[in-house]
């Protein structure tokens, strides 16, 4: 999996981690169209497919975290203004 270290997924927000996450499941199925094309596979095609589901699965939990951490930033927000 690219970009995949430590270090790299803390320097990414949880948005940026699910777009690579989804950009890696839309090269795994252009590939997989490419090798059903022609030549054999090193995987099967089920293995491939079980690969992209999961890192789907990765990139919608990255954008729910992402959600959940703007609303809590925004209730915070909220929280801090005065009331009147």
């Amino acid at each position: 999996m690219a970009e995949t270290g430590e270090q790299t997924n803390d320097a990414l927000s949880d948005r940026e981690r699910g777009d690579v996450l989804y950009d890696l499941v839309c090269q795994f199925m252009a590939e997989d169209e490419e090798e059903r094309a022609g030549g054999p596979a090193e995987r099967t095609r089920s293995e491939r497919l079980a690969e992209a589901q999961l890192l789907l699965l990765q990139a919608i939990y990255c954008e729910l975290r992402h959600g959940h951490d703007q609303t809590r930033q925004h209730a915070e927000e909220l929280d801090s203004h005065p009331r009147r």
